[in-house]
């Protein structure tokens, strides 16, 4: 056969993985396929080689089968286990039976035998690389054309990225930190994950999944992801595909409709079902980890003369008037709901019991100085009560609600302190 012309190689080129222990032949091998336009990517055992093949999906591999470590048929059987189309061509001077036997039941494509004719070589990787770019390139730019972000990982590092997750990382090809940098950019919504929630997840079998947010590529705004991982079918490798799915405006829908049913139509304060859930969930934290939690319950005095007097109109402008002193009055950490009819409630997560008496005498002064319209000057009474560890949900709102019927009974428009879960029968005051 007459020597092949040297033809340019490019992105579009197909690619070779050759998998060669001896830095010759390998290197003999690379430069007659470079020769006539082929891309290619060294390899010194089959464990790098499945590595680059992982990260790269060549369209061929040129593989010796006798090599530390790894050998080539393990390495096929592997690259098999994933792929059937890729063409593999053995190039190897050991040709026993049993051997040339285990090379065909794996769908090896071709042989070449050493020392390697360049001819030969040329022949077989021209006649091999057609059916397998197809299939390669197809199979790329589906991966590239998904709006899903795509990689595959060992666990510790990042092997391949598809086109979207590499835009959305700001990255040009994944490197030794891309693990870390997704796991710092997405993190999980619950808020339960430290920073190697990637990590823990793989190490789990990748057996759950759930939502991941982070900045858009464009920092214009969150987008927010649901992460699913699946373990790649070889034998003896802990391989994953982690794959995450732009669920934003799902999200987006979800939370604007779970708004509405959490939210108090008149006062546009937390309901009630949100006040349980945000109280079991501050419970829950300080408890975890040694945190303070206080809750205040406040209810308008002699709010039913204003009904009975004025009309259940100006009484709900004085429900929605009192709603809005609170929520500009706390800060943005703060839970302010509707207990029901005129009684009220703030979760004042991380706040002492001094801070949350500070809080609700502030409101009091705050709202006995307003002129409510239609109502004029009005007061409210208050019952504070602060967490102690191993109490529930229950037991703390109930001792918040007493120091407000102690705050009633006492003449009203007064802040009452909650007594101690162990003192429960005795009554505190913190009033000035």
């Amino acid at each position: 056969m007459p020597p092949a012309s040297v033809q340019p190689s490019s992105a579009e080129s197909p690619l070779a993985l050759v998998v060669e222990d001896d830095a010759i032949i390998r290197e003999d091998i690379l430069t007659v396929l470079k020769q006539v336009g082929v891309r290619c990517l060294p390899a010194g055992d089959g464990a790098e080689g499945l590595r680059l093949f992982l990260q790269h999906f060549p369209d061929l591999v040129i593989t010796d089968l006798r090599m530390p470590g790894m050998d080539g048929l393990e390495m096929i059987r592997r690259i098999r286990d994933l792929s059937d189309d890729v063409c593999i061509v053995i190039a190897s001077a050991f040709s026993d039976q049993q051997t040339l036997l285990s090379s065909i039941n794996l769908a090896v494509n071709g042989f070449v035998t050493k020392p390697i004719q360049r001819e030969e070589l040329v022949a077989l990787a021209q006649r091999c690389t057609l059916p397998g770019r197809g299939g390669r390139t197809l199979l790329r730019k589906v991966l590239d054309h998904n709006p899903d972000l795509f990689m595959t990982t060992d666990g510790e590092r990042v092997l391949y990225m598809n086109r979207p997750l590499l835009a959305f990382m700001g990255a040009d090809a994944p490197d030794d930190g891309a693990m870390r940098r997704i796991a710092e950019r997405l993190r999980p919504w619950d808020g339960q994950h430290e920073a190697e929630w990637l990590a823990r997840l793989l190490e789990q079998g990748g057996n759950d999944h759930f939502l991941v947010g982070g900045p858009s590529a464009d920092g214009t705004g969150e987008r927010t992801f649901l992460v699913r991982v699946s373990r790649l079918p070889i034998e003896d490798a802990h391989l994953f595909v982690v794959s995450f799915t732009d669920v934003t405006r799902i999200r987006e829908e979800r939370d604007f409709y779970l708004d509405l049913a959490l939210k108090d139509a008149l006062t546009g304060l937390a309901n009630r079902k949100r006040l349980d859930d945000e109280l079991k969930k501050e419970v829950w934290r300080a408890e975890r980890y040694a945190k303070e939690l206080g809750l205040i319950m406040f209810d308008i005095d002699d709010f039913k003369r204003i009904n009975d007097t004025r009309g259940h109109q100006v009484g709900d402008h004085v429900l929605a008037e009192l709603a809005g002193l609170v929520r500009d009055a706390v800060r943005r950490v703060d839970i302010v709901a509707r207990y029901g009819g005129e009684e009220f409630c703030i979760l004042a997560p991380e706040t002492s019991a001094e801070g949350v008496a500070d809080l609700a005498e502030k409101l009091r002064r705050r709202v006995e100085a307003h002129e409510f319209a239609g109502a004029g000057r009005m007061t409210v009474s208050f019952g504070v009560a602060q967490y102690f560890p191993g109490e529930s949900p229950a037991s703390l709102l109930a001792r918040a609600d007493q120091a407000l019927y102690q705050a009633k009974r006492e003449g009203k428009n007064r802040v009452v302190c909650a007594a101690d879960p162990s003192e429960i029968d005795l009554h505190g005051s913190c009033e000035d």
